[in-house]
């Protein structure tokens, strides 16, 4: 007998699981598994197809009617007035329960299609981005022009930059620095290429070219050790061996023929050590003469500290002579003066600043003290000169020759005070000039 859907009453052939016509399940009742979608009895406790278990979340799908008989007008047959629990199952495309499991089943599908579409296409990119990038044989022979390139770089600035002449004091470090930022590049450029698998036929060009490209990192790192460390012992051996080096770079750069990329050292690059040479010799010069300098410099200190050691010494004795004086003279004028003890005072005093200005002469003032020393050598000077208008009114004044003597006491008070400003000047020079000449940066 002819089997027709219960949603549509369309005729469907018999084993049919879904009606052709509206998609609504053919399949006799049961529950449908969430894990795959397959069809099972109602009274099966796991799936039949994937072996899930029924009550591992698993809900019964909702019975479909079975088919019934078209009416014979030949249209579809009305529905009755039965309860809304008899209504038949909705169609898969109007969200039915079994509809929606193998809704799910289907997507779940795609999605896995979809996936591996994916992934074939990210392997076919992959591949063809490693083809154009690495196995291409134009792009891998653009690589030697771009190491070629790369090495010229810092063939030019070894050349231009390593001189002599732009190589003093602080130059030097300023040119180190540009090498190590040029050389951060080109190392950068020497791993890409190392990497790369050679072509056919380019296996030695290519192992020539890696180990061209690590002689020059080698060599750039050697001219900076040297900048860096001019003064080291082990400067002069290092030289020979950038020697040594570049001309080992220079033969294996001319080895390398590759079209398009030029390996061959800049005529500039030979010069290199010879250029360092005289830098550090030129160094090594500028390291003496400081030597020198700081010398002379702690010699300088050292003369000044004595000097002026010295003078403090002679001036605190002449401060205390010059005490002593005065209390001697001025007690001679309170009492009865006794001219005999008067005459030898004063002579003593004169005795005395002339045996300082004697050892002042034997006091060495280096470069630059001169003038204090020719300051106190006029004090003193002054001094005696002061002592001997004294003696002169002790005289006059003892012969009694009243109105000379007191001339020259009158003229004696006048040079005392003059003596006592140029003292208090020359104390302040002095101390002024102490400070300045025995300080460390002289």
């Amino acid at each position: 007998m002819e089997q027709h859907c219960c949603v549509c009453g369309v005729a469907v052939r018999k084993g049919a699981a879904f009606c052709p016509e509206c998609g609504a399940s053919l399949q006799p009742a049961g529950w449908a598994c969430p894990r795959c979608g397959g069809q099972n009895p109602q009274d099966a406790a796991f799936c039949g197809a994937c072996g899930a278990r029924k009550s591992d979340g698993v809900s019964d799908a909702t019975t479909v009617m079975p088919p019934v008989q078209p009416q014979q007008t030949g249209h579809f047959p009305r529905p009755s007035a039965a309860p809304m629990a008899a209504q038949p199952q909705p169609p898969a495309w109007q969200g039915g329960a079994s509809g929606g499991a193998q809704r799910s089943v289907l997507q779940d599908r795609r999605l896995w299609v979809a996936v591996i579409v994916l992934l074939i296409l990210l392997a076919a990119g992959g591949g063809s981005y490693y083809y154009f990038n690495y196995m291409n044989e134009g792009n891998y022979i653009k690589q030697y022009s771009l190491a070629a390139n790369a090495v010229g770089e810092i063939d030019g600035l070894l050349g231009s930059e390593v001189r002599a002449e732009k190589l003093k004091g602080a130059a030097a470090n300023n040119v180190r620095q540009k090498l190590q930022a040029r050389k951060n590049s080109f190392d950068d450029t020497a791993k890409d290429f190392a990497k790369r698998t050679p072509f056919k036929g380019y296996e030695t060009q290519h192992a020539d070219t890696i180990s061209l490209l690590q002689k020059e990192s080698a060599l750039v790192d050697e001219i900076m050790t040297v900048l860096a460390n001019p003064l080291d012992a082990q400067a002069d051996e290092m030289i020979k061996t950038i020697r040594e080096d570049i001309a080992a770079r220079s033969d294996l750069g001319a080895k390398i023929q590759v079209q398009g990329a030029n390996f061959v050292a800049a005529a500039e690059l030979s010069s290199v050590p010879q250029q360092l040479a005289l830098f550090v010799s030129a160094e090594r010069k500028a390291e003496e003469e400081r030597k020198r300098v700081e010398k002379e410099k702690s010699e300088r200190l050292a003369a000044m500290n004595a000097f002026f050691s010295k003078m403090e010494e002679l001036i605190n004795r002449y401060e205390s002579a010059k005490t002593d004086l005065n209390d001697i003279m001025n007690s001679s004028y309170k009492n009865d003066i006794i001219w005999a003890d008067y005459f030898r005072t004063v002579d003593r005093a004169k005795n005395t600043r002339q045996a300082f200005r004697n050892e002042l002469k034997g006091i060495a003032a280096p470069a630059g003290a001169e003038d204090i020393k020719a300051e106190l050598d006029n004090v003193l000077a002054h001094a005696l000169t002061y002592c001997e208008l004294k003696s002169q009114a002790a005289h006059l004044q003892f012969n009694r020759y009243y109105t000379n003597a007191s001339k020259k006491e009158a003229e004696a008070r006048a040079m005392d005070d003059d003596i006592q400003k140029e003292y208090a000047a020359f104390k302040s020079h002095f101390q002024e000039e102490k400070a300045r000449l025995t300080a460390g940066g002289i």
